[in-house]
């Protein structure tokens, strides 16, 4: 009977080591879960800074980042273009008081009630001259 036993000790042994190792395992996937969520609080943190930065000095000719403040500018402003083309090729408008798409044609959004002011195309600069974008071109 001592090889039965032996066996038995042996099985037990490894089902043991299994559990430790599963055990072992998700405590590191939980704690690289953790460590993941915290890096995204930290991350987050930091744009909120550098978008409260842009905000409080985007205007500031002294500013130390100015470059790269130009740099979101233009950023910005390209991605206003691309949302006005989006809401050409759609035939929307974006209500300004609650930003829920609405027919060109709309007086009054849908959604809230509120009266909508048809934009003025956004200006495009074509080798340094600015023209604004027609409805027409678009």
């Amino acid at each position: 009977m001592s090889f039965i036993d032996e066996i038995g000790r042996k099985i037990s042994q490894t089902g043991q080591e299994a559990v430790k190792q599963t055990k072992m395992m998700a405590n590191v996937t939980k704690y690289k879960a953790n460590i993941s969520a915290l890096e995204s609080k930290v991350r987050d943190a930091f744009i909120f800074i550098g978008k409260q930065y842009f905000e409080e000095h985007q205007n500031d000719p002294q500013a130390e980042q100015i470059d790269k403040m130009n740099e979101i500018a233009a950023y910005l402003k390209e991605i206003e273009e691309w949302k006005f083309k989006i809401q050409q090729e759609k035939g929307v408008l974006v209500c300004q008081q609650c930003g829920a798409e609405v027919s060109r044609e709309s007086v009054f959004c849908n959604s809230c009630g509120a009266k909508i002011e048809k934009p003025k195309p956004p200006i495009v600069e074509d080798a340094g001259e600015k023209t604004e974008t027609s409805d027409e071109d678009l």
